[in-house]
């Protein structure tokens, strides 16, 4: 009788762990992956996934995006038509070529009426020699703000397809008319 009770106890408890990490699979948070580079141990720039990356693949100069692929350090490059060119290696390309996101500050001189001024000339593309900089990529689970956020700009694209698809099925029937 007590080994039955026991069972009885391991059972529920084992059930109650396995729905609990079935609640935390499904609470709609996505892994957030970054690129970190660092040089002689110190870490000097954070990129998150998704920004803009040119490399050679083949012989050929591709730019896109970055996408995590696999560790240590292999990411695929998503063009603008979304589709996959390819994937590499950060740590064996020579340079790398990634969008960094501080922007550069800088004098800007201009030739005409008014004052020198100090600007921020966007991030940009930056060329990285890997034989002095190391990349690792890191994973972590994103934020509630991260998550708001996502699903936000998801239901924006949604309302804007949707308001698209109604516009040109309007134009449809008109045209038909």
């Amino acid at each position: 009788m007590k080994k039955m009770f026991l069972f009885l106890i391991l059972c529920a408890t084992t059930f109650s762990v396995f729905s609990q990490a079935r609640e935390e699979d499904d609470s709609g948070y996505r892994k957030v992956y970054a690129i970190i580079l660092s040089k002689n141990g110190e870490v000097k720039h954070i990129i998150k996934q998704g920004e803009d990356i040119s490399a050679d693949i083949d012989g050929k100069n591709v730019n896109g995006r970055w996408f995590f692929k696999a560790y240590p350090d292999i990411v695929e490059i998503v063009d603008r038509k979304n589709e996959v060119v390819g994937e590499i290696a950060l740590n064996q390309q020579d340079p790398l070529q990634i969008s960094v996101p501080q922007p550069k500050s800088g004098m800007s001189v201009g030739i005409g009426v008014g004052p020198v001024s100090v600007s921020n000339m966007g991030g940009g593309m930056q060329s990285f020699n890997m034989e002095k900089w190391k990349a690792e990529i890191s994973e972590r689970m994103e934020t509630k703000e991260e998550k708001l956020k996502r699903e936000y700009y998801e239901q924006k694209e949604q309302e804007r397809q949707a308001k698209e698809a109604a516009k040109a099925a309007k134009k449809a029937a008109k045209k038909s008319k």
